[in-house]
């Protein structure tokens, strides 16, 4: 079941705020701290983390496909 975040008015843009238990979580499974996100836009929004030493490979994204079978991965449908 998904999870429900409300939309937030940033002045002419709008956002949503990810957890910190997600950002922890996601961390204590890499052994890596997440230094940004990258967001991919194909009938589906993908948000994936990037990892310190991860920054050079931000264009590889995980299809919907394969977000199911990585845990670090979150994928919010429109």
């Amino acid at each position: 079941m998904p999870i429900e975040k409300k939309l937030i008015h940033l002045g002419r843009s709008r956002v949503i705020s990810i957890p910190k238990t997600w950002l922890s979580l996601a961390e204590e499974k890499e052994g890596k701290k997440i230094i940004s996100i990258a967001m991919e836009v194909d009938g589906c929004i993908t948000l994936s983390p990037i990892f310190e030493k991860e920054k050079a490979n931000v264009t590889r994204l995980a299809s919907k496909d394969t977000i199911a079978n990585n845990p670090g991965r979150i994928a919010i449908e429109q």
